[in-house]
């Protein structure tokens, strides 16, 4: 029996949450996010860049967009898209730590294997998720089903193996990937590619001296945390400036996104 989201409520059964022993992801990951999703210039850019691609996705048109955030982590990305006009839900393996605004049974804890999804989104989001799953392409395909006919998926994943660090070990990523090894694991899919671009192209030196000098001493140094303003106000410029320049922007980038979307039968 398929398990709806939209029309999830507290008196329904609620869905078994099988553990999730193909996830890699440190205990205190969701804590880590929670002290610098809001400001830090990275998952800033993230965040705008995917309220872009879904502005520009051409779904079908109607008043309100209804989404999913799959691995939301803290669930601070789909309440910012929330209160830019959409309508987000959030799953994920550990219950999402953020609470404040979020609304009454838009949050779910649950493996996504452990429903009969019912195709009921506009979108979905697996942003920074794949990585961490051993079985990246069955994922994927699993997440697809939430979608309506004619839906997009928004992907991002860490880009390009010669860019590993210790920080990826601390990360418990399983991979990093390039265009060509992430087509090939969508290929088998039953979605096709809208676009498809590398992003953090302009922070990239940067992101390199400090990979390099995390292999170098074997050490990771820590993401989470902000810059200070002026360095983190500099950074963010530098990506909205990238973001215009998207989808063909930079050749390389710290970042691969990729944009699916299901056929319409």
């Amino acid at each position: 029996m398929s398990f709806s989201i939209l029309n999830y409520h507290p008196n329904n059964q609620k869905p078994v949450q099988v553990p999730p022993s193909n996830i890699h992801y440190p205990a205190a990951g969701q804590q880590n996010l929670l002290k610098v999703e809001e400001t830090h210039f990275w998952f800033t850019a993230r965040r705008e860049l995917v309220l872009r691609c879904l502005r520009d996705a051409n779904l079908t048109r109607k008043k309100i967009y209804t989404g999913l955030d799959i691995g939301c982590g803290t669930g601070f990305t789909a309440n910012w898209l929330t209160n830019q006009g959409f309508t987000v839900y959030g799953v994920d393996a550990s219950p999402p730590i953020l609470q404040g605004s979020m609304e009454e049974n838009r949050f779910f804890s649950l493996d996504i294997f452990s429903i009969t999804p019912t195709p009921e989104f506009d979108f979905i989001l697996l942003l920074d998720v794949i990585e961490h799953i051993e079985d990246d392409t069955r994922f994927v395909e699993q997440a697809l089903k939430f979608l309506k006919p004619g839906g997009v998926a928004i992907v991002s994943v860490p880009a390009f193996s010669w860019l590993w660090s210790p920080i990826d070990d601390q990360s418990q990523h399983l991979r990093r990937y390039s265009k060509s090894s992430l087509r090939a694991k969508l290929s088998t899919l039953r979605a096709h590619i809208d676009q498809e671009f590398y992003y953090y192209g302009s922070t990239l030196p940067l992101f390199f001296i400090s990979r390099m000098v995390q292999r170098l001493f074997k050490k990771g140094i820590s993401d989470e945390a902000t810059p200070n303003s002026l360095v983190n106000g500099f950074l963010k410029m530098l990506l909205q400036l990238e973001r215009a320049l998207l989808p063909r922007g930079m050749p390389l980038g710290s970042s691969l996104f990729v944009q699916l979307r299901k056929p319409q039968n």
